[in-house]
């Protein structure tokens, strides 16, 4: 209950209430990933080792582990694998943000096309659906 308060309250105090979307502090975002990694390392005694700082293989570590259901892995897995590749192309293309910037400006079109999506929409629909696996399977992981 801990990890899901402090998890709540970084939610809350980060994000703008202009309905930007925040793909670290925003749920369904870096965050998530990341605290669902460290509660199951805590819980399950996964340390940490050299060869396996990256969120990625910490994921597949857990997963082998049993510590990690394999629907929860999928979710958390190709959704930190969507939003570091957006993370890159955003920092590239902007700076360093977190916030996707709005459908009408320019650095999103380039942003996307970076990413190899025909539109924005396709873009959208792809964010949309690893931000709900990502929030769900962070939930299910801290049940």
């Amino acid at each position: 209950s801990e990890t899901q308060r402090v998890r709540s309250l970084l939610e809350k105090e980060r994000l703008k209430k202009d309905n930007s979307i925040n793909i670290k502090y925003g749920p369904g975002g870096m965050l998530d990933i990341y605290f669902a990694i460290r509660y199951l390392q805590l819980r399950d005694n996964v340390p940490d080792t050299d060869d396996s700082r990256s969120s990625g293989r910490m994921l597949q570590k857990l997963r082998s582990k049993g510590s990690l259901s394999d629907p929860n892995f999928e979710g958390l897995f190709s959704g930190y694998e969507f939003l570091s590749a957006l993370d890159h192309s955003m920092r590239l293309i902007i700076g360093r943000t977190h916030v996707v910037p709005h459908s009408g400006n320019s650095h999103l079109r380039k942003i996307v096309a970076r990413l190899g999506f025909t539109s924005l929409a396709e873009f959208h629909q792809q964010l949309s659906l690893h931000r709900i696996a990502i929030r769900e399977a962070f939930d299910s992981v801290m049940k």
